[in-house]
């Protein structure tokens, strides 16, 4: 007798399609979008809230002074320069400039701004000078 014979018959049980889902699939995926977008609108307020966006705008004033003047506290003046060079400017002190600072603080401190001066302005003896614009802030 053959030994394969003596098995068993190996049964298989008949496929059985999946029955349809009872809810709809979208109406999930729909909360699910608006749970996720008020948690997002919800972190954005709420990072606004603690997390303000710092003041880009100088808020010096003449006589550039950082704190106001009372009696406990007295008034720290800073001079052009520190001004200049605490803007990422660059301080001529030989005539009384301020590179690449921009024209708002140049209004506030009292000084001309001058939108395209020539890098070469104050070397007369240049007799080639680049093509280039520089933001100048002349300060008396």
């Amino acid at each position: 007798m053959d030994p394969v014979s003596l098995a068993p018959p190996m049964l298989t049980p008949p496929v059985v399609p999946l029955p349809e889902p009872k809810s709809k699939i979208w109406v999930w995926v729909l909360a699910g979008v608006l749970l996720l977008g008020i948690g997002i609108v919800t972190g954005v307020l709420l990072g606004q809230q603690f997390y303000p966006l710092p003041n880009t705008q100088p808020t010096l004033t003449p006589p550039h002074t950082n704190l106001p003047a009372t009696s406990a506290t007295p008034a720290i003046t800073l001079t052009n320069q520190e001004i200049c060079e605490q803007n990422s400017g660059t301080w001529l002190k030989e005539f009384q400039e301020c590179e690449h600072i921009p024209q708002p603080l140049c209004e506030k401190l009292g000084g001309t701004f001058k939108e395209c001066a020539s890098p070469c302005r104050h070397d007369p003896a240049a007799d080639r000078c680049i093509t280039l614009c520089v933001r100048v802030c002349e300060l008396n």
